[in-house]
């Protein structure tokens, strides 16, 4: 069965590649709507059914106020359709906050066309709620094998934090932080900074989110003790 897509992205380059990805999946996807704008969108949602989302967190001249202001009818009345959004930077943010609407799933907007398609693929074959399922379960469960102090450098080291500023802030040596860090990438079965996330079993979803820069918890509970 082929899925009905609509993609709103204000980046023209960008909204081409994500439209060629697609194309290059003729059996499972067909694109039933292309908008520049979040404004726009919420017209085109209304007439026709679709099956997923891909957009940016807002479009052309307009703010995050109107992503919110989408999310809210989005969540009332298109709860059986999967949304992907690059967040461009906002991923942490954005899947940060208290809620009782559930985010769309955040990529970054580095994230490149073999990896979108074989997140799209993986839709298609999982459908909707499997795949939220698998999604919200790696978001919550990625880093739960690591210890505390593991867990705080490795959160702080993903969200942008230099390790030297770091070091200086937990009060202790790059040399420590760096151990901590290296311990932390050996258990999510990673050889570097950009591959964050473990891939266990079969389970493509954490192989390909890790490319897609999926939210990591920024501040985990408790702090650094010696």
């Amino acid at each position: 069965m082929r899925l009905k897509v609509m993609v709103m992205e204000p980046d023209p380059w960008f909204r081409l590649g994500v439209l060629s990805v697609l194309a290059s999946l003729p059996a499972q996807f067909e694109v039933c709507g292309v908008t520049d704008r979040l404004s726009d969108l919420q017209g085109l949602v209304q007439k026709q059914p679709f099956d997923l989302l891909l957009s940016d967190t807002h479009g052309k001249g307009e703010s995050l106020d109107n992503y919110f202001v989408f999310r809210r009818e989005f969540c009332k009345r298109l709860s059986h359709v999967t949304w992907l959004m690059w967040s461009d930077g906002y991923g942490p943010f954005l899947s940060g906050l208290s809620s009782r609407l559930k985010p769309p799933v955040c990529l970054q907007k580095k994230l490149g066309p073999a990896e979108l398609n074989s997140l799209l693929v993986l839709r298609h074959r999982l459908g909707h709620q499997h795949f939220l399922a698998e999604y919200r379960r790696t978001q919550m469960c990625v880093c739960c094998h690591l210890t505390q102090k593991e867990l705080l450098v490795i959160s702080a080291l993903a969200h942008g934090e230099p390790q030297k500023q770091l070091a200086r802030r937990l009060g202790r040596s790059e040399k420590t932080i760096s151990s901590h860090k290296v311990q932390a990438l050996h258990k999510l079965g990673a050889s570097s900074d950009r591959r964050l996330f473990h891939h266990q079993g079969e389970n493509r979803l954490l192989d390909i989110l890790r490319y897609a820069g999926i939210n990591i918890p920024h501040a985990p509970l408790g702090g650094y003790s010696a």
